[in-house]
């Protein structure tokens, strides 16, 4: 079965959402349309790479994701053939932090024809027909011509400074649990077996050591784990706020994009 997913800004319930699934099912009818999250945040292209990032490894080969933000018919259009799967967006500021390790084969979109003469939807009048052609077989450079590499953004790594392994925050989910980038790879390489403090907003809530569960500290707690992609990630545990507002970014006061610094001990 082919599988199409989704992934945008457009809000649940949009009729956006309906339109594209209707235009996708109207030239591909036996297509499967996965919907990954219609709750990014407003033209944040960086948070739906993230999100749309760490659900493509677990979509079978030839699986075409559509990258729905920010795709303004004033960016170069762009599909992707990375590990075998494909991917549709706009060559627009974080995209490029989709790929990395082997470089993907890029192709641009601006020969799809469209139906529209002045198309102000370009997921439905460019994404769609690419997909569509995908889905029944088609190559990818019947479509597109190779283009250059992708725009780079230019987002600050984790570094050491001084005694302090430094991260940033990259994602708030639902729970408002606070997603780094510091993977479970670099804090064994850099903290090792060695003491550490993660500093919170008060002394009292400070982290001290990695959990393996949420539940291994007290309700209300700060706790720090290795979540499921395998990085590290800032909670409370099993609390919740009068309102609903009781995650770690209201409680620890973390936002996206704060540095989230590991002082290390002797």
């Amino acid at each position: 079965m082919s599988l199409i997913t989704l992934t945008s800004d457009y809000g649940e319930g949009s009729p956006h959402v309906a339109q594209l699934k209707g235009a996708i099912y109207k030239r591909a009818p036996l297509a499967k349309v996965v919907d990954i999250s219609h709750s990014i945040r407003k033209y944040d292209v960086a948070e739906a790479v993230w999100v749309l990032k760490q659900v493509a490894p677990e979509f079978p080969d030839n699986s075409v994701h559509l990258l729905c933000v920010k795709a303004a018919c004033d960016r170069p259009l762009r599909l992707v053939k990375y590990r075998r799967q494909f991917y549709l967006g706009a060559d627009n500021e974080a995209f490029g932090l989709l790929f990395d390790e082997e470089a993907p084969m890029v192709y641009d979109l601006s020969g799809v024809r469209t139906e529209e003469p002045l198309p102000t939807f370009p997921e439905r009048e460019w994404f769609v027909p690419a997909a569509a052609h995908l889905m029944t077989g088609g190559a990818p450079e019947s479509i597109g011509r190779m283009a250059p590499a992708l725009e780079p953004l230019n987002l600050l790594p984790p570094r050491l400074e001084g005694n302090e392994l430094v991260g940033q925050i990259v994602f708030i989910d639902h729970f408002g649990n606070a997603v780094t980038n510091i993977s479970r790879a670099l804090f064994e390489e850099v903290v090792g077996e060695r003491e550490f403090i993660i500093p919170m907003r008060s002394a009292r809530m400070d982290i001290r050591r990695i959990s393996t569960h949420y539940h291994e500290v007290a309700a209300g707690d700060a706790v720090a784990l290795f979540n499921a992609s395998g990085l590290l990630e800032i909670a409370i545990n099993n609390h919740s706020a009068p309102g609903g507002n009781g995650g770690a970014d209201t409680l620890l006061g973390l936002r996206r994009e704060q540095d989230v610094r590991i002082t290390l001990g002797a």
